[in-house]
C-alpha cells in the first residue's frame, strides 16, 4: 500500500487539500484547539506608537537607567524582548540575530544602538551581565559593548514597555517558562516604532534596510535613500523585496539623463562641422 493510498484512506489528503483550498479560515476554525497556555501570546503592530522612555530598569553592571538614557534622539534603536532564563527561543532569536550583524555593514554604537530588556522580572543584574558576555562577544567589532544594553526590571515597568510595542506573552506556572512570540523592533531615534522583523533568522541586508527606514533619513546617504526607495517591506515574506514600479521609475530617469547626456554630445561635435562647411 502506497502512502498515498494511506493517505486517501485515511481521510488526511482531504484535510490537507480542504486547509489549501479554505486557507486562513480553515486554520481559524481550529483555533480552538490551541492550547490555553498559547492563546493571547504574539503580537499586535504599532507602527508610529511612542514606548515609553521613562521605563525603569537595572542594566547589566546593576545602575539604575531610563529606557530614555539610551534613545538620544540622534540614531535609530533596536529594541528586542527575550528573557535571560530562556532555553531555546530567546537564544535562537539573539543568535540569528548576532549572525546577522557579523555581516552588517553599518555598526552597533556608529550607526544604532541595541537593547535587550528581559520580560522575567526575576531576571537580575548578573543574568543579564551573562547573556551579554554570551552575545555581544560574537560581535566581530569594538564597540558593542558599550551600546548593546541588557536590561532587568520590575514586572510593571516591563508590561509598560510590551504593551507599547503590542508584545503579547504569558507565564506557564506548570513550565516556568514564558510563551512569546520572536520578534525585533525597530525604533526611531525618537523612540517611535519603525518597523517590525520576525523569526530567528535576520538576513543582514533586512536589518539594513529596517534601520535606513528607521532613521528616518536622518544622516543617510544617496544610495541608502534609492535603496529605502526601491526595496519595501514585504509582509508575507516579513522581509524587504524589490519594488519593481520603483525599480522602473530610477531605471526611467537614469535613461533620461543618459539620453540628454548623449544629445548633448552629439550636438556639440555636430555644431563645429557645420560651421566648417560654410563658404
Amino acid at each position: 500500500m502506497t502512502l498515498l493510498s494511506t493517505f486517501k484512506r485515511s481521510g488526511i489528503l482531504g484535510l490537507i487539500l480542504g486547509l489549501l483550498v479554505c486557507g486562513v479560515p480553515a486554520l481559524s476554525a481550529a483555533d480552538s484547539a490551541v492550547p490555553n497556555s498559547l492563546k493571547d501570546i504574539g503580537i499586535t503592530e504599532k507602527p508610529g506608537a511612542q514606548i515609553p522612555k521613562e521605563a525603569i530598569f537595572q542594566d547589566e553592571n546593576g545602575n539604575s537607567v531610563t529606557l530614555g538614557s539610551f534613545i538620544e534622539g540622534k540614531k535609530p534603536v533596536i529594541l528586542n524582548l527575550v528573557y535571560f532564563n530562556c532555553p531555546m527561543l530567546c537564544n535562537l532569536v539573539l543568535s540569528g540575530f548576532t549572525k546577522g550583524l557579523e555581516t552588517l555593514p553599518m555598526k552597533v554604537g556608529e550607526k544604532f544602538e541595541v537593547i535587550s530588556i528581559s520580560i522575567d522580572p526575576s531576571d537580575t543584574p548578573k543574568d543579564a551581565k551573562r547573556f551579554k558576555q554570551r552575545y555581544v562577544s560574537k560581535i566581530p567589532y569594538p564597540g558593542a559593548t558599550d551600546h548593546w544594553h541588557f536590561l532587568v526590571g520590575t514586572e510593571d515597568q516591563i508590561k509598560k514597555v510590551a504593551q507599547s510595542v503590542g508584545f503579547e506573552y504569558k507565564f506557564n506556572p506548570i513550565s516556568k517558562e514564558y510563551a512569546h512570540a520572536a520578534a525585533l523592533f525597530f525604533l526611531s531615534p525618537e523612540g517611535k516604532i519603525a518597523r517590525y522583523l520576525y523569526g530567528i533568522d535576520y538576513k543582514a541586508f533586512d536589518l539594513k534596510m529596517a534601520l535606513i527606514e528607521a532613521s528616518e533619513r536622518k544622516q543617510i546617504s544617496t544610495v541608502e535613500r534609492v535603496l529605502l526607495f526601491c526595496y519595501n517591506y514585504d509582509a508575507h515574506t516579513r522581509g524587504y523585496a524589490l519594488y519593481a514600479i520603483n525599480l522602473m521609475k530610477v531605471g526611467g530617469g537614469i535613461t533620461l539623463i543618459l539620453l540628454v547626456w548623449l544629445i548633448t554630445r552629439l550636438n556639440k561635435k555636430i555644431k563645429p562641422q557645420h560651421r566648417n562647411d560654410l563658404p
